[in-house]
């Protein structure tokens, strides 16, 4: 590459990706990248989507001036599904080339990465993609990046990298253990890994007979993905996994990862009110990227006072509970049936 086109800074960032969780965090940056102010951020952001927005909301969007910020970040899944024609294609590659240095654009890719065999490779856009062969340009300014999920054997190693990533640690056994469960699904491990932390508090090694007791086969039973069902009000869903969770656990245990989850929102929402962001509630709750992800998506749902009543109707299930009043198992499906609608 000569000097020339190495000076040139890439606006456009195409991910090729199988991996949700590597290319969640690769978003995060470039939108964490526009401002640390909230509304800054969303008047400079714009998400759209190749298949239900149509060219001229892609070329507005990608051609609006950032306002009070560097530059604005657009982000455009399925690109190409109405791009089936020589002429769509044209146009399309003409909204690329047109646009101003003040746009950071990003475009998704979804595929799968086949390691073997006659198919190996990328399965829907290979290197000799028309999209590939003009990123290759460099004056097209163009950064093509493929996130490819780590082989299985590569999962262990996977799993401590990123138990350090949320503060905490995993012996040898249980990262393999663990990674016997979650396949090399990136995603589901972070979620184990976040639970498994959470039970022995980062205050000693995760090991496997922690991933024994917590982590069925599959994932199936999440009391990560029940909390989060449940502030999204999917009532059957929360129920559900509530009920599951209760056929291979304590009810006192099930129990008390809810209480302190509404014990971290109510924090992080305080972080939230005070202006502070993703960091901030990394760095003062002590909890790594995606636990943190997570808890601010679900903060948002509530204001502070429901998070306070949603607080003080679970100390009051603790208090009938120790008192006999209401069994506890009963007590939780009636609290997620009331708050899940």
């Amino acid at each position: 590459m000569s000097e020339t086109s190495a000076a040139i800074t890439p606006i456009i960032h195409i991910f090729q990706s199988e991996d949700t969780l590597a290319l969640e965090r690769n978003l995060r940056e470039l939108v964490a990248a526009i401002s640390a102010d909230p509304g800054i951020l969303e008047m400079n952001l714009s998400r759209l989507d190749g298949f239900t927005d149509g060219e001229d909301p892609i070329q507005n969007a990608a051609y609006a001036m950032p306002f009070l910020a560097d530059h604005r970040l657009v982000i455009l899944k399925r690109p190409l599904a109405r791009v089936s024609s020589d002429a769509s294609r044209e146009r399309f590659i003409h909204i690329l080339e047109g646009l101003p240095a003040s746009t950071q654009f990003v475009i998704v890719l979804e595929d799968e990465y086949i390691p073997w065999g006659k198919r190996k490779g990328w399965q829907e856009f290979s290197a000799k993609h028309w999209l590939h062969q003009w990123a290759k340009e460099p004056d097209h300014r163009a950064k093509w990046i493929e996130l490819r999920l780590p082989d299985v054997r590569e999962m262990p190693v996977w799993i401590k990298k990123e138990a350090e990533k949320q503060g905490g640690v995993i012996s040898q056994a249980a990262a393999t253990e663990l990674a016997n469960h979650t396949g090399n699904e990136t995603l589901k491990a972070a979620s184990e890994i976040e639970k498994l932390l959470t039970y022995v508090d980062r205050k000693r090694p995760v090991e496997v007979e922690d991933v024994r007791l917590l982590c069925a086969p599959g994932g199936e039973t999440d009391v990560f993905a029940m909390i989060d069902a449940l502030t999204r009000g999917e009532a059957s869903r929360a129920t559900r996994l509530l009920h599951m969770l209760l056929e291979n656990e304590d009810p006192a245990s099930v129990f008390g990862m809810i209480v302190r989850q509404s014990r971290l929102m109510i924090q992080a929402k305080e972080i939230l009110d005070a202006r502070g962001g993703m960091a901030e509630v990394m760095s003062e709750l002590v909890m790594g990227e995606y636990a943190a992800q997570k808890l601010v998506e679900q903060t948002r749902r509530f204001s502070m006072a429901q998070l306070e009543d949603i607080h003080r109707r679970l100390l009051q299930i603790d208090v009938d509970a120790k008192t006999s009043a209401v069994p506890l198992d009963i007590a939780l499906d009636t609290f997620i049936a009331s708050m899940a609608r």
